[in-house]
């Protein structure tokens, strides 16, 4: 059935509805819950239409998702890459880019608001097990998410600010990310930071330059990773997300990770960020850390 079709079964229910409650025959309550469905019932057609249509024109694409938004008046499209599209209810046209909305207190960004939602439901999806976890001695005031690469010259600088936050009650969680194609030397190294029994010396180590001994495990912890990263749209390393699945990219130094969290550095902290500022980095001279 056509959105047209739709439309017409959708008037034709309320009207015929509406007229059975002037006669009496019916209750308020019943014009009202018979309205919901129809309205439910049109929504959800016009939805499949559009589902139907993108797929007809994508279909190398998954359709994730199809939701009405602005009154439906319009379709937002997710595609499981990640892509959005919005669609007229009639799929007949359709775009692809961000999506603004004017309000009272500014201009709100529908799509990033869509993303940042998808990414923080990603992030709380992850098990203790799967990613490596640098926590203060005491409860964290916050989380942030950190993805490296060991031989990304800007995600050495980025891991040098780990124990500064750390020493400020932010747990840092890493997600190990490797550029190079699986089986590459490159993948084999970063493997072996999940396959020895102490992880973090092991990313410290890796970080500095040196070299890890040889050791065979399964790499899905590290396939999935770079799956997720994909799922995050994580396009440069290194890249820090919060919780809340707010997503950064490039080199964050302390100073710049506390006014995103909102947390106010103790004088201690302040004086070492000040120090740490002028650390020289470690490794070779910098390199492209586009994935």
């Amino acid at each position: 059935m056509n959105n047209f079709a739709a439309a017409g079964l959708f008037c034709l229910l309320f009207f015929s509805t509406l007229a059975k409650a002037e006669q009496g025959l019916v209750s308020n309550q019943a014009v009202a819950q018979t309205m919901a469905q129809s309205v439910t019932q049109h929504v959800s057609m016009a939805e499949q239409a559009v589902r139907q249509q993108m797929a007809a024109n994508f279909p190398l694409k998954e359709v994730r998702s199809v939701t009405p938004i602005a009154d439906g008046r319009l379709y937002q499209v997710e595609f499981a890459s990640g892509l959005l599209l919005y669609a007229l209810p009639s799929a007949e046209y359709f775009l692809a880019g961000n999506l603004y909305q004017s309000t009272a207190t500014g201009v709100l960004d529908l799509s990033q608001q869509l993303k940042r939602q998808q990414r923080a439901q990603l992030l709380a999806q992850l098990q203790p097990n799967e990613y490596l976890a640098l926590s203060p001695e005491l409860p964290a005031q916050a989380v942030i998410y950190v993805v490296v690469d060991v031989d990304c010259y800007y995600c050495q600088f980025q891991h040098q600010e780990s124990p500064l936050l750390v020493a400020q009650g932010i747990e840092v969680r890493y997600l190990s990310l490797n550029r190079q194609r699986p089986g590459s030397s490159a993948y084999h190294k970063v493997r072996r930071t999940w396959c020895t029994d102490q992880p973090q010396q092991a990313l410290d180590m890796l970080m500095q330059g040196r070299s890890l001994a040889e050791k065979h495990c399964t790499a899905g912890l590290m396939d999935k990773h770079i799956a997720l990263a994909k799922q995050l749209g994580v396009e440069r390393l290194p890249a820090v997300l919060t919780a809340d699945g707010r997503l950064i990219s490039g080199l964050l130094r302390v100073p710049q990770i506390f006014n995103l969290l909102g947390i106010t550095p103790t004088p201690e902290a302040e004086t070492s960020t000040a120090s740490s500022l002028e650390v020289a980095p470690i490794a070779a001279e910098p390199t492209s850390s586009a994935l």
